[in-house]
């Protein structure tokens, strides 16, 4: 690189908009960035989340479910008896032609989200 073409590359650079924000600007911008970033991508879960039980039949529920909608539709949800639940669950799936999946996802929402009272 010729002498006048770093003087102009210097110029531009001196010429830029984030020249005169300090590095320590810069740098404390990138650690707060990353830390936000680390805490949605490691864990930092929606409050929702706490709300849905992990026992039996969770597993079913979250492999089935989300493939349309979010998890937080059902703890969102006003509860329904088990009745419900299966005419509601067979209207939005194919789960009809699975029975045991049908009956153990029913199962799990009946338990756990009942009707609010």
């Amino acid at each position: 690189m010729r002498k006048h073409d770093r003087q102009m590359t210097a110029r531009a650079v001196a010429a830029a908009p984030w020249a005169n924000v300090p590095r320590t600007s810069v740098l404390g911008g990138a650690l707060l960035g990353g830390a936000v970033l680390g805490s949605i991508v490691l864990g930092a879960a929606p409050a929702w989340a706490a709300k849905i039980p992990r026992d039996a039949g969770y597993a079913r529920v979250k492999i089935e479910c989300t493939r349309c909608h979010r998890l937080d539709n059902i703890v969102q949800s006003e509860g329904f008896t088990a009745p419900d639940w299966r005419d509601f669950v067979v209207e939005m799936t194919d789960l009809e032609r699975r029975p045991a999946v049908l009956e153990e996802i029913v199962g799990y929402l009946a338990r756990n989200f009942p009707p609010d009272d």
